[in-house]
């Protein structure tokens, strides 16, 4: 029966993939209340999937631990869901489908790999959570933000320009300096602050013109880390 479980689980995982997939599409061309029923499908697809990736895990593993672990996760990425759609009404569910997806897939990588980091991850994820859930609110009251487009694209490119320069090459890359004795890997930060600044860019005029220069500022910043080999 193990055995069983092990083989035929990648695909029920493969398949509910698929079908996630091929709703995201679908999802795009029909009516709101279309919409809503996909949305709804999806969700459902992701804890399909984790559920089957966990069954193999805790057949392999044979220890309760791990059950005990996919039950967190789990309650985790629900809780995810219903804040983000009470909290948000408006807010598009794609996304948040999306990122519960990826959220849970590397809850399974990781559980494979070690219990004991995915636990970590968990915790760490949780409270990541929790601080999403109040930026759109704080960024709404602090109508600035939204002006601060090129200061967003100079700080990140600014933040890995310094790697390139001043970078420290580990394994043939350049990822980190050290500023006072303290190690910086700013590609973590760089990441919010060019999410920030495609935001400011395209959120009120998404015309060829904002989206070409919001490729150029994308070009930027990736020709960067490709001569740092990041």
């Amino acid at each position: 029966m193990e055995q069983y479980i092990i083989v035929y689980s990648k695909y029920i995982i493969t398949l509910f993939m698929i079908l996630y997939t091929v709703l995201s599409f679908f999802r795009v061309f029909c009516t709101e209340t279309g919409r809503k029923k996909y949305d709804n499908l999806q969700s459902a697809f992701i804890f399909v999937i984790q559920f089957a990736a966990f069954l193999t895990i805790c057949v392999e593993k044979g220890d309760v631990d791990y059950l005990f672990f996919y039950a967190m996760s789990q309650i985790a990425i629900f809780t995810a869901m219903m804040m983000f759609s009470m909290i948000y009404p408006g807010i598009n569910r794609l996304l948040v489908n999306h990122m519960c997806l990826l959220l849970g897939t590397g809850f399974v990588i990781l559980t494979r790999l070690d219990l004991h980091k995915a636990g970590k991850q968990l915790l760490i994820s949780a409270v990541s959570l929790a601080v999403a859930l109040a930026v759109p609110l704080f960024i709404r009251r602090c109508r600035f933000w939204k002006k601060l487009t090129w200061a967003y694209a100079g700080a990140g490119i600014t933040a890995i320009g310094a790697v390139l320069i001043l970078g420290q090459v580990t394994h043939g890359s350049k990822l980190f300096f050290s500023l006072g004795g303290i190690t910086f890997q700013p590609s973590e930060f760089v990441k919010i602050l060019f999410l920030f600044c495609m935001a400011a860019i395209l959120w009120e005029d998404s015309s060829f013109k904002n989206v070409a220069l919001s490729g150029a500022v994308a070009a930027a910043h990736i020709l960067i880390l490709v001569a740092s080999r990041d």
